[in-house]
């Protein structure tokens, strides 16, 4: 295990001296998704080996997804369980996430110079694609190429950031540790 946490302050390092994220300047407070990164290890359990991307595998293509907070989430989970029906006006109304907070989002997204790959009329998750590059810019992400059992892949070593007023209505960022969909983990 302390190899990869050495692995991964190296490439952290690095990334920090020469990433345009690292040296980005955010406008107002931003805020970690997550406080927690799990590492993949290879077939054999043992942890896999990190390097830092090269600038053309920081030009790869990566498809992730932002998912936004329901709102009233226990308010509903408690009309569920008494077999309650919900009609979507309901759900528009008090449970899904707000519409402004979703455009705000797509905005966002649209102008740190990702795709929209779809968008989701219940207004909960968006699918995006993007470089590695414009990841790490955009969401403060701190990528490294993992040896796994099925080739090297990219992957994000810490959480990923975003401003405080989107944070606040954002549940998660995924897909931007692709090696546990090819894993399986």
């Amino acid at each position: 295990m302390n190899t990869i946490r050495q692995n991964v302050a190296t490439i952290t390092l690095a990334l920090a001296l020469f990433s345009p994220a690292a040296r980005a300047d955010y406008t107002g407070p931003r805020v970690y998704l997550s406080d927690s990164i799990v590492l993949p290890s290879t077939s054999t359990g043992a942890p896999g080996t990190l390097r830092v991307p090269t600038a053309a595998e920081r030009g790869q293509k990566m498809s992730f997804s932002v998912s936004l907070k329901m709102r009233n989430l226990d308010s509903l989970n408690a009309r569920l369980a008494e077999g309650q029906h919900i009609s979507q006006d309901d759900m528009e109304t008090n449970y899904l996430p707000a519409l402004s907070d979703y455009e705000a989002m797509v905005s966002w997204i649209l102008s740190q110079g990702f795709t929209i790959a779809q968008e989701d009329s219940n207004h909960t998750t968006i699918l995006a694609t993007g470089t590695i590059a414009q990841l790490q810019e955009a969401f403060g992400v701190t990528f490294a190429m993992i040896n796994t059992a099925n080739g090297e892949l990219p992957c994000g070593i810490t959480p990923p950031l975003l401003p405080e007023e989107l944070a606040r209505f954002t549940l998660s960022v995924s897909g931007l540790q692709p090696v546990f969909e090819v894993q399986g983990g």
